[in-house]
């Protein structure tokens, strides 16, 4: 009898340890889309809004670099950090909305485009400022994507601010256009300020993909515009 009950407790214990080990391991997250970047613009600016600047900066990386108009660029987390203590102020409310994304076809890569507005108090009241803005998205080793380098450019108006319609896929080489005193304008387009500004550690992992898009997005003149980067 005890022998009996000795394998029918070694083959309990067997059983247990085998399904335990059996267990199926949990399935890789879905990839990354370009409406995945779009959802953590919402929540970056969320954070922003309600943390200051330290639920600002959370969404950066460590080895962040910020392009600021007319400045030097600022490289690292903790440096781009001590710059952004005005939203600690509640009277200074930063908003921007996401007009595009893209990733990259190796699905590391991205960045996002749109429009943004700061509100701070002025002599006369409450001013706004408008502008765009880019932000690109590396993925991080431990699964999350973090913001790697970012600029913004400010609009004379607010119209300036808004993005025309991409012809096939919204982009960040569309052109923009401001309506000022009754007279509309367009703006040179710019893909050469976007090239530019973008650091060389990430310009040759999107360029790629932007080429081959362009005869797609119908911006056939951007291939003179890339010249020396694509075939046209």
């Amino acid at each position: 009898m005890k022998s009996f009950q000795l394998v029918l407790f070694v083959t309990l214990l067997t059983a247990i340890v085998v399904l335990s080990t059996a267990r199926p391991a949990p399935s890789a997250p879905p990839p990354a889309t370009a409406e995945t970047l779009k959802q953590l613009e919402g929540e970056f600016m969320k954070a922003a809004l309600e943390k200051g600047s330290r639920g600002y900066m959370s969404y950066y990386a460590e080895d962040a670099v910020e392009l600021p108009n007319n400045s030097p660029s600022i490289h690292g987390k903790t440096n781009i950090a001590e710059t952004m203590s005005f939203l600690d102020d509640k009277n200074n409310r930063l908003t921007w909305k996401p007009v595009g994304a893209d990733i990259s076809a190796s699905g590391d890569l991205g960045y996002t485009y749109g429009t943004y507005e700061f509100e701070s108090p002025g002599q006369d009241g409450a001013q706004t400022e408008y502008g765009k803005y880019t932000s690109i998205w590396k993925l991080q080793k431990d699964g999350s994507w973090k913001v790697v380098s970012t600029w913004g450019t400010p609009a004379r108006c607010q119209n300036e601010s808004e993005t025309l319609p991409a012809p096939k896929h919204q982009t960040a080489l569309a052109p923009i256009a401001c309506i000022n005193e009754g007279r509309e304008t367009r703006a040179q387009s710019g893909t050469q300020l976007f090239l530019r500004r973008l650091p060389a550690v990430h310009r040759g992992l999107l360029l790629a993909d932007l080429c081959s898009h362009l005869e797609s997005m119908g911006y056939g003149q951007n291939h003179k515009v890339l010249a020396g980067h694509c075939e046209s």
